[in-house]
């Protein structure tokens, strides 16, 4: 779970095993089943019974990955990563790009894309930062905002603060601005000059949906599971706070949910 995908045939013979066991026990008589299993496996608070998901848990564990490959500078696995795959960026490896083989990087390399949507950069001493590339001033690569100066960057990969002297803003380009340029050059400089530079802090990677930061699973799960359903304004949690018998909360939810 914690470093391999699971494979499709093996949670479709786990799913089946605790759908079998929820709603038929030990008995070998079939039963109906009166709740699908997509909102069994949704939190309580989403109007599941918390049972947890077995692909999206494991796809969550996976993605924490990225979180210690971006954490752990000095570790040995991160090194033989980056000498395996060398860098996309300098927040994750390139692309595994072998067809062959059960790689445990090629798995994880693939949900990058989606942990980095829930993830933001926090711009420091912009020492790690690309300027051009990474997404640190709205929602997009200043590349894809200005790219008619972007095609005219010296350095392309160069980070935040190789375009920075003495705390001024110093663009290195290949060539003199034409004069259809200057607007779309002083545009950048007005969108940069917004931004807060701290060379007494490192950059680093925020997780958008904890509290204080750093990543966690447990928070992770919660917002996956919050895209696989139309969260309604039912009080599920109060279904479960009540000192009630667990068979009565059960046949309430079940009933609450047989009537939805």
């Amino acid at each position: 779970m914690s470093l391999l995908l699971m494979p499709a045939e093996v949670k479709q013979r786990l799913d089946k095993t605790r759908r079998d066991f929820l709603w038929e026990g030990n008995n070998k008589d079939h039963k109906i089943h009166l709740v699908k299993c997509a909102k069994v496996t949704l939190p309580k608070q989403y109007g599941g019974l918390g049972i947890k998901d077995l692909a999206l848990h494991n796809k969550c564990i996976l993605l924490k990955w990225h979180w210690r490959y971006n954490q752990e500078a000095a570790s040995l696995w991160k090194e033989v990563i980056q000498a395996k795959y060398d860098s996309y960026s300098n927040w994750c490896s390139n692309k595994v790009s072998t067809s062959y083989g059960t790689g445990v990087w090629r798995d994880i390399r693939k949900l990058w894309e989606i942990f980095f949507s829930d993830a933001s950069l926090m711009v420091g001493n912009g020492e790690r930062i690309q300027f051009w590339k990474d997404i640190w001033l709205g929602d997009t690569p200043l590349r894809n905002v200005f790219p008619s100066i972007f095609q005219i960057a010296s350095h392309p990969d160069s980070t935040i603060s190789q375009y920075r002297e003495d705390n001024v803003w110093n663009l290195i380009l290949r060539r003199n601005l034409n004069g259809w340029e200057l607007e779309e050059v002083f545009s950048l400089m007005a969108t940069i000059q917004t931004s807060a530079i701290n060379s007494q802090r490192r950059d680093k990677l925020i997780w958008r949906h904890s509290s204080d930061g750093p990543y966690s699973v447990k928070a992770c799960y919660l917002q996956q599971s919050s895209k696989k359903t139309v969260i309604d304004q039912w009080p599920w949690k109060l279904i479960w706070r009540t000192k009630l018998p667990p068979k009565v909360i059960c046949f309430s939810w079940i009933t609450l949910k047989t009537l939805a």
